[in-house]
């Protein structure tokens, strides 16, 4: 399976960190591809997946959160799947090229915790990505139980992503 990530053209990257990012976002795309295959029941005939992964400031990321969580300050990622029923990832079945939703993240608050964490923002920056498939794949953390296993899953991603790549980390 081949995953694409799209990112809005008018996103904020100036040329020597465009060549950088596609590097790192094309190693990203290979992990995504090698663990999406085990982590949702994809219809047979889905070729590839999309996703949009926008970046936005931490006043936007606010009002964001605060509009579809109802929380009141800035989150390092936000997650919004398409095809997701009563916790269930169902995707139509006929698709060849499948979208699966929208990441958004807050590179502010991305750098602020993995400061806090003594991680690299590389690292951090991986684990939100890794965490926002996740969820576009109906996976949560609103129990115990499945917040551990989703975090172990995230953790092995970018463990995953920093021993293939560690170039980039």
């Amino acid at each position: 399976m081949r995953v694409d990530i799209r990112i809005p053209e008018n996103a904020e990257i100036n040329q020597l960190q465009l060549t950088q990012a596609v590097d790192y976002f094309r190693k990203l795309e290979l992990l995504f591809a090698d663990k999406l295959t085990g982590l949702a029941a994809f219809p047979e005939n889905t070729e590839a997946v999309e996703l949009s992964l926008s970046m936005l400031s931490e006043p936007d990321m606010r009002a964001i959160n605060m509009e579809y969580r109802g929380i009141d300050s800035a989150t390092d990622v936000l997650s919004f799947p398409l095809w997701e029923e009563d916790g269930m990832f169902s995707p139509p079945e006929n698709w060849n090229v499948l979208p699966l939703g929208d990441i958004v993240v807050c590179p502010e608050v991305v750098f602020s915790a993995a400061s806090e964490a003594k991680k690299s923002f590389i690292e951090e920056f991986t684990l939100v990505l890794c965490h926002g498939l996740l969820h576009l794949c109906a996976f949560d953390h609103d129990t115990e139980e499945k917040e551990k296993e989703m975090w172990d899953m995230q953790k092995a991603m970018v463990r995953a992503f920093l021993e293939e790549f560690p170039d980039v980390g």
